[in-house]
């Protein structure tokens, strides 16, 4: 989830899966990451239901750096990177 200026005085909100949905002028997002766990690992038994997580979901916020006339702003590119 992010929200990007798309007119000076405004902002909106979007929701994605990818870096490449992040538009021009993201001034926050919020990411949802899930940490694998190491049972996953050990465990090669199909015992759990197919498509069933165990990893921990974790949420980040990444803030762009303001100060005086320094400005940055969050970019996502085609090839899935920020």
């Amino acid at each position: 989830m992010c929200h990007f200026i798309a007119k000076i005085w405004w902002m909106i909100l979007r929701v994605g899966k990818s870096a490449s949905e992040i538009p021009l002028k993201t001034q926050m997002m919020l990411l949802q990451v899930e940490e694998e766990s190491a049972l996953d690992l050990i465990d090669e038994d199909d015992s759990s239901p197919e498509g069933a997580t165990t990893g921990n979901k974790f949420y980040v916020l990444v803030l762009p750096v303001l100060d005086g006339p320094l400005r940055i702003t969050i970019l996502g590119t085609k090839s899935n990177e920020l």
